[in-house]
């Protein structure tokens, strides 16, 4: 009987589950601070600003104070990867899931 309910649970939720591509995504914690710092990046390149300068003003200004160290030394040690896979036109998302700070579900 325990099978049987739990079998139905588990249908009810595969059920429930969104079907959109933006539900794909399964968002850890530091998920939407990094696509969101990635886009930083992107706007900064295409705008011929300082990048380090626009991450730093954005991990300081717009990131929790706790996180704003994080945020910065994360782009700092990932920056050639970011702006590599920036000129190939790989999405925030997709960068972000090969830093293992998104995941996508298949």
């Amino acid at each position: 009987m325990r099978a049987v309910a739990f079998v139905a649970l588990g249908a009810l939720l595969l059920i429930s589950l969104p079907v959109d591509s933006e539900a794909k995504e399964l968002k850890k914690p530091l998920c939407d601070m990094c696509v969101t710092v990635i886009g930083t990046v992107k706007k900064a390149i295409d705008d011929g600003e300082d990048v380090p300068a626009a991450v730093e003003k954005f991990c300081n200004e717009e990131v929790p104070e706790v996180l704003s160290g994080m945020c910065v030394k994360l782009v700092a040690k990932n920056l050639k990867f970011i702006i590599e896979k920036l000129k190939i036109h790989e999405t925030p998302e997709d960068i972000c899931s090969s830093l293992s700070l998104c995941r996508i579900r298949l």
